[in-house]
């Protein structure tokens, strides 16, 4: 509402009134502003919790957080120290076994299939010295041909770097 100053009244009265009426305006106007600043911030507040919900941290624990709190610990004595020892080790014993598949029968024809690397890289990249095989793997796989059975069972090389060679080291 822009008031036009050649346009108000010259009585003081009606200046008065009208000035009353600005001010009721104006009260009124802040009232509206502290509601709905009220409710911005109530859908802010909910807002964040919903985002901690959603994104924060659930079951992750402080680091150390633990060790203010724990007094229990502190106090053990050796009794209670004996249990403890005693049920850790009673846990390692109670592993779960795997599950092993049975294996190939022996009377079925076997193929080994050998997995190597070429001759040109069968040198240490850095010395430039021979790698001599470290171990191999295994494992067998059942191939199915029209009326035959037979079993592949490739091995995988593992190669390295005589490194006491290299050094001049002699082991006894």
């Amino acid at each position: 509402m822009k008031l036009d100053v050649n346009v108000l009244p010259d009585d003081p009265e009606q200046l008065k009134t009208m000035l009353l009426e600005l001010q009721l305006l104006v009260a009124q106007k802040e009232c509206e502003l502290a509601e709905k600043d009220a409710i911005y911030q109530e859908l802010l507040e909910r807002y964040n919790i919903k985002l901690a919900n959603e994104y924060g941290k659930k079951s992750e624990k402080m680091p150390g957080a633990d060790d203010v709190f724990n007094e229990a610990e502190v106090t053990l004595d050796e009794q209670d120290e004996l249990l403890l020892a005693s049920l850790s080790t009673e846990e390692k014993t109670e592993q779960k076994v795997k599950p092993k598949r049975k294996p190939l029968p022996p009377e079925l024809p076997r193929k080994d299939v050998i997995i190597d690397i070429e001759d040109t890289d069968k040198t240490c990249d850095c010395c430039r010295n021979p790698l001599h095989k470290m171990g191999e793997s295994s494992s067998e796989t059942l191939e199915l041909y029209p009326l035959i059975l037979k079993s592949l069972k490739p091995f995988a090389r593992s190669i390295r770097a005589d490194i006491v060679k290299i050094m001049g080291l002699k082991i006894t």
